[in-house]
């Protein structure tokens, strides 16, 4: 699964930090922060993390392909990173007008 996302248009992500490896327990000291590994075509607004829980939200800039990376720091200084992949289209047509040609004369 991929975001995909036309220039100026945004979508949300979230991410949560989790203590154990069966992703069951999450980890309420930790903090997650935001970036975008290609910001010609995504950018990232972090917007905070509270409880091992944060989010984002991403705005697509120009076509291309992006990924989005999410880094959980715990307590201890301990971080880890996990990626999600993005694209950014072209923008579809607004509008096709068929008009007839005046009549000869």
């Amino acid at each position: 699964m991929s975001v995909s996302l036309a220039p100026g248009k945004t979508a949300g992500l979230h991410a949560t930090a989790y203590s154990d490896a069966a992703n069951t327990v999450v980890d309420p000291g930790a903090t997650v922060t935001w970036s975008s590994d290609n910001t010609a075509v995504a950018t990232v607004e972090d917007k905070g993390s509270t409880g091992g829980v944060g989010a984002c939200t991403i705005t697509g800039v120009a076509p291309g392909n992006f990924n989005i990376i999410a880094t959980a720091t715990d307590a201890d200084g301990h971080a880890v990173t996990s990626s999600h992949p993005g694209v950014v289209h072209a923008p579809d047509a607004v509008a096709v007008v068929i008009t007839e040609d005046p009549p000869a004369a």
